[in-house]
């Protein structure tokens, strides 16, 4: 006989999902309504993750008071990436054998608009391989923050669950710890830039 669990399970992919979806219209909503005020980008910015700041440090108090832990849903993200994803230069091979004749005006300039075109075609192949590793970069960035780190946080939902000022010590205490870079990048672009 198992013994029923003293605590609750929130899917880290839904956590990851409603955070992005607060970060992304936090963001709008600050920046929307900004606009009529005439805020500077610095003051936005600022807003902007203060506000960020209060949602997590309350998400995070509210769960390690309700004694919440995160189930391992997302697995690896390694797992999840696939080489079929990228691009591959299986279309550049037929180009190998290309002979020109000499010629003049018009052949010459066909065969420039065709050069170029292969230069661009592989520009835009390097650009596409580019983004797909810039896409993976920020969704193992995104993994952490949004599993590992909060699996971090919620290791404490034991010790805090029920007691208030533990979890909004905590809950305060991690919410600073994930944004005080933020307001050192703003911080430092404003003034040394």
């Amino acid at each position: 006989m198992t013994t029923p669990r003293s605590y609750r399970l929130l899917s880290a992919g839904n956590v990851a999902l409603v955070s992005g979806a607060v970060i992304a219209l936090t963001t709008v909503a600050v920046w929307q309504f900004g606009l009529g005020h005439h805020r500077s980008l610095f003051a936005n910015s600022l807003i902007s993750t203060s506000i960020l700041f209060a949602a997590f440090s309350i998400f995070t108090t509210m769960g390690l008071y309700h004694g919440v832990k995160l189930r391992d849903d997302v697995g690896r993200l390694t797992d999840r990436i696939s080489r079929n994803h990228f691009p591959s230069a299986s279309g550049l091979e037929g180009l190998q054998g290309f002979d020109v004749a000499e010629g003049h005006g018009i052949v010459a300039a066909i065969i420039m608009a065709v050069v170029l075109a292969i230069v661009a075609v592989f520009i835009i192949w390097w650009l596409g391989a580019l983004l797909w590793t810039g896409i993976l970069i920020f969704a193992a960035m995104l993994y952490w923050v949004f599993f590992r780190a909060m699996r971090l946080v919620f290791k404490n939902s034991n010790r805090c669950r029920g007691r208030l000022w533990a979890s909004l010590g905590q809950g305060l205490w991690h919410a600073g710890l994930y944004t005080v870079w933020i307001y050192g990048i703003i911080y430092a672009a404003h003034y040394l830039g």
